[in-house]
C-alpha cells in the first residue's frame, strides 16, 4: 500500500490482532481512495474508525472482470521477470567477453 508517497506494510498501519481491523484515523481516507481506485468496483464506507468494503456476490460478469484483472497482473509480472532475465543475461554475456585486465 502507498501511504504518504512511500510503500508501507499493512502491519504498520493496522492493528490486525483481533477479528476487526482498526486503522489509524489519518490512514482511513488513504485506504478508502485506494479501494475506490482499484479496478474491482468496490465502494467502501467509513463508519467512525472502521472502513467497511462490502464485496458483492459473485456473478458471471463479476467473475469475468476479476479474471481480467488477474490475467493482466500475471502478464505484467511475466514481462517484468522476462526483462530482468534479459538484463542479467546481457550483463553475464558482457562480463564473459570483457578483457581480463578490466576484471
Amino acid at each position: 500500500m502507498r501511504y504518504e508517497a512511500a510503500a508501507v506494510a499493512e502491519k504498520e498501519v493496522a492493528d490486525t490482532s483481533g477479528e476487526k481491523f482498526e486503522y489509524q484515523a489519518e490512514t482511513i481516507k488513504v485506504l478508502e481512495s485506494a479501494i475506490v481506485a482499484s479496478p474491482l468496483g468496490l465502494s467502501p464506507k467509513v463508519d467512525g474508525e472502521q472502513l467497511i468494503a462490502v464485496i458483492p456476490p459473485l456473478t458471471k460478469e463479476h467473475i469475468h472482470t476479476v479474471c481480467k484483472v488477474v490475467t493482466n497482473s500475471c502478464e505484467d509480472a511475466r514481462q517484468s521477470i522476462r526483462r530482468a532475465r534479459q538484463k542479467q543475461w546481457i550483463r553475464q554475456r558482457n562480463y564473459i567477453h570483457m578483457p581480463r585486465r578490466m576484471l
